[in-house]
C-alpha cells in the first residue's frame, strides 16, 4: 500500500506491506502506526500493488468509473484510467482511506465518525464541541463529508470560549433589619434602576460598588465573584440614627500591617485593608459576625459587639506554612541545606555541596529542570518537592599508537572516578610494543596491558617499533659485493638486493644461504628473519687444469670466428661468462638448461686478439677453461 502527495509524478510519503493482512473477498483494513498530518493544498491518493501468479485480484466497483478520481493504473510503464486500457472498464477500484477527522482538533469530534451513505439514503452525525480544556478565545474548523459521486462537502465550525459569568445579588436593609425599597446600586459602574438588586453576567473578579437612598447614609464596599453567584447584604443607616465608628487593623503575625486583606463585616459588606492596615465603617449597634481573607494567609473569623462607642478591632493573619522537603540522586552524591517550613511569600535558599568526586548537575521538581545553579534562591508560594542532582566524576581516556601503522590500543572510553580501567597496545604484524606515553614522558613499568585506577583525564600514547633483522654477509674470496661484506640491520620485512661483482681475476661463483646455492649474481633476500649469506669467489688462475679442463671444451681454439663450447656434465640455471686477462666479463649469457649432448655456440668476431677464459657457472660448480682469439 503507498500513498502519495500529487499523483503520478509525485512523491511517495508511505508505503507498508500487507501480506500477511489481506482478507479474501473482503475488505483488508491497514491501520498506520503514525498517523500522517494531512497538509492543505495537497492532494494525496492511495493505492497499492499486487502480485499475482494468475487472475484478477484486484476489486472494482459497478461503475461508472469517476475521471481523474477511481480509476488509475500502472499499465504499460505507463499511468492510465481503466477507461483509457479499454472503454469496457469503466469501474473504480475498491479502495478507500479513512480519515481521522480528530487530528489536530480535540474540541471537536462527531458521533458517529464514519460510514458508508447507500444511494438515496440519509445519515445523521452528531457534532460534539468541548471547549472545557480550551483556553479564551475563538476556534475554528471545517467538518469535510467526503464523496465519492460528488463534491466533498464543507461545513465551517466557529466557536467562541468565553470565561463564565456570575449573577451578583444585594440584599438592602435597614439599620432594624428591614428590607429597604428603591435604593440605587452600581457595581463596577454600571447603575441598574431604582430597587433592581441583580446584578447578571459578571466574570469572576473584584467589583466596587456604591448603594444609596435619600435619608440614608450612602455605603460602598467591594464584591468578590469567583466561581459562583454572589449574595451580599448591605445596611443602609438612616441619617437621624446614632452611628458609630469601627476602626479594624489587620496586621500580620510579625506585627507588620497587611494591606489588601478582605474584610467581610455582617450586614455591611466586604472592604479592603489599606497600606497601613486599616479599614473604617460606620455602623449601628449589633453584634456583627466578620470574615477576613487574604491569599496567602489563613482565613480568620471572629464577632464583634457594638454597644454605645466606638470600637477598634485588632485581627492578626497568620501565614500559611509550607514545607521545602529535599532529596539528593545519587544519595551519596551530595549534601543539601535548605529543608525546612517557610511562610508564604518568603524566600528559600537552598543549596547543593557535591560529595568529593562528584559535580552538581541540576535542581529539579516533578521530574522538570528548575535550577542549574547549586544554590538556588525563590519566593514561596507552596509545598516544593526538590531533587538535587549529583554525578559523580568522569574522566576520558584517549589512547593512541605511534605509529599508526605500528598496531591498534583497547581501552578509550569515558569512565567514573576511581574505575579500574585497562588499556591494550597490540602490536601489528613486523612491530613490537616499546613502553606507553603520556605528556612526553615514559610510564616506567607499563606493560602493553596496563591498569590503572582513574582520577582524571588521561591521554596515553602506545609507542611501537619496527622488528628490525640482521643480514649477516660474508665474503669467500676477492669480489665485490653490494652491500658489502659485514652485520647490516634492517626492518623487518624488508627486501634487500643482494649483487656480486668479479674484481679482477675473481670471479663470482655462488651465493650460500643455508644449504642452497644461488648462482646469479644478483638475487633479493626478504628479511623476515635474521640470514646469514656467503658470497663464493674463485680466482679462475687457480684453476686447477686437469679439474677444469676435464669437463668443458672449446674449439676450435685458436678461433676467429664462431667457436662451440660443450661440457660434460648437465645443468639447469646456468651462467656462461667470457673473461679477458684483466678480469673483464667481456660476454655473458644466461643458459636456463643445458645436457651434454648440446653444444653451445658463441662467436669471437667482436673480441680482441689475445687469451681468454670460459667459465660455467651452475649447481655442479664453477667450470673454467682457457682460449686464444687469433685475426
Amino acid at each position: 500500500m503507498e500513498r502519495w502527495i500529487g499523483k503520478r509524478t509525485a512523491v511517495e510519503i508511505y508505503s507498508a506491506n500487507v501480506t500477511s493482512e489481506v482478507v479474501v473477498n473482503g475488505f483488508t483494513n491497514h491501520e498506520l502506526a503514525e498517523p500522517i498530518a494531512l497538509e492543505a493544498g495537497n492532494e494525496y491518493w492511495i493505492g497499492y500493488q499486487i502480485a499475482a501468479t494468475g487472475s484478477y485480484p484486484s476489486t472494482v466497483d459497478a461503475g461508472p468509473m469517476v475521471q481523474g478520481k477511481g480509476g488509475w493504473m500502472y499499465f504499460n510503464n505507463a499511468w492510465q484510467q481503466l477507461t483509457d486500457i479499454s472503454s469496457t472498464l469503466n469501474y473504480n477500484w475498491v479502495i478507500r482511506g479513512l480519515l481521522d477527522p480528530l487530528v489536530g482538533v480535540e474540541w471537536l469530534s462527531f458521533d458517529p465518525n464514519a460510514g458508508t451513505v447507500e444511494p438515496e439514503q440519509q445519515a445523521t452525525s452528531l457534532v460534539l464541541v468541548d471547549g472545557s480544556n480550551l483556553e479564551l478565545g475563538q476556534y475554528q474548523a471545517n467538518i469535510v463529508v467526503r464523496s465519492n459521486a460528488g463534491e466533498d462537502i464543507f461545513v465551517p465550525i466557529t466557536i467562541n470560549v468565553v470565561p463564565p459569568a456570575f449573577d451578583v445579588v444585594f440584599n438592602v436593609i435597614d439599620n432594624n433589619g428591614d428590607p429597604v425599597e428603591g435604593a440605587v446600586i452600581t457595581l463596577d459602574g454600571l447603575t441598574n434602576n431604582a430597587g433592581d438588586y441583580i446584578f447578571a453576567d459578571f466574570i469572576a473578579g473584584t467589583y466596587s460598588y456604591e448603594v444609596e437612598k435619600a435619608a440614608y447614609l450612602p455605603v460602598s464596599g467591594y464584591v468578590i465573584v469567583v466561581d459562583q453567584d454572589v449574595f451580599i447584604t448591605v445596611t443602609l443607616i438612616p441619617e437621624d440614627a446614632d452611628i458609630f465608628s469601627l476602626d479594624v487593623v489587620v496586621i500580620d503575625e510579625f506585627d507588620n500591617p497587611v494591606d489588601g486583606a478582605y474584610f467581610l463585616l455582617e450586614n455591611f459588606g466586604g472592604h479592603f485593608s489599606d497600606e497601613q492596615g486599616e479599614i473604617s465603617l460606620q455602623v449601628v449597634a449589633g453584634t456583627y459576625n466578620f470574615d477576613v481573607f487574604k491569599h496567602g494567609f489563613v482565613s480568620q473569623s471572629g464577632q464583634v459587639v457594638i454597644v454605645d462607642q466606638d470600637v477598634s478591632l485588632v485581627i492578626t493573619l497568620t501565614y500559611l506554612r509550607y514545607s521545602v522537603n529535599i532529596i539528593t540522586d545519587p544519595e551519596t552524591g551530595g549534601t543539601v541545606t535548605g529543608a525546612g517550613e517557610y511562610y508564604h511569600g518568603q524566600t528559600v535558599n537552598v543549596a547543593a555541596q557535591p560529595a568529593d568526586f562528584h559535580t552538581f548537575v541540576h535542581w529539579t521538581e516533578n521530574d522538570e529542570v528548575v535550577s542549574e545553579n547549586d544554590e538556588y534562591s525563590f519566593e514561596i508560594f507552596g509545598h516544593r518537592n526538590l531533587t538535587a542532582h549529583f554525578q559523580i566524576n568522569t574522566y576520558q581516556v584517549i589512547a593512541t599508537a605511534e605509529p599508526v601503522t605500528g598496531g591498534s590500543v583497547a581501552g578509550s572510553g569515558i569512565y567514573e572516578h576511581g574505575t579500574l580501567v585497562t588499556v591494550t597496545a597490540i602490536p601489528a604484524p613486523s612491530y613490537e610494543f616499546l613502553h606507553w606515553m603520556e605528556d612526553g614522558q615514559v610510564i616506567e613499568g607499563a606493560e602493553a596491558t596496563y591498569s590503572f585506577n582513574i582520577e582524571g583525564d588521561r591521554t596515553l600514547v602506545a609507542v611501537f617499533s619496527l622488528v628490525t633483522r640482521t643480514l649477516t654477509l660474508i665474503k669467500t674470496g676477492e669480489g665485490i659485493t653490494n652491500p658489502e661484506a659485514g652485520e647490516h640491520v634492517y626492518p623487518h620485512g624488508t627486501s634487500v638486493t643482494l649483487t656480486a661483482t668479479n674484481s679482477g681475476m675473481w670471479v663470482f661463483k655462488h651465493w650460500i644461504v643455508g644449504s642452497q646455492n644461488i648462482p646469479s649474481n644478483s638475487f633479493n633476500v626478504i628479511m623476515n628473519s635474521d640470514i646469514t649469506v656467503n658470497a663464493v669467489f674463485q680466482d679462475v688462475t687457480s684453476v686447477g687444469e686437469p679439474e677444469t679442463l676435464a669437463g668443458i671444451v672449446v674449439y676450435p681454439n685458436p678461433a676467429s670466428g664462431r667457436f662451440f663450447v660443450k661440457t660434460n656434465r648437465a645443468f639447469s640455471n646456468g651462467l656462461i661468462r667470457v673473461i679477458d686477462v684483466v678480469g673483464n666479463i667481456v660476454f655473458a649469457k644466461n643458459i636456463e638448461s643445458y645436457s651434454p649432448a648440446q653444444v653451445i655456440e658463441l662467436n669471437a668476431a667482436s673480441l680482441s686478439k689475445g687469451l681468454y677464459f670460459i667459465t660455467i657457472t651452475s649447481e655442479n660448480g664453477v667450470q673454467t677453461t682457457s682460449f686464444v682469439i687469433s685475426r
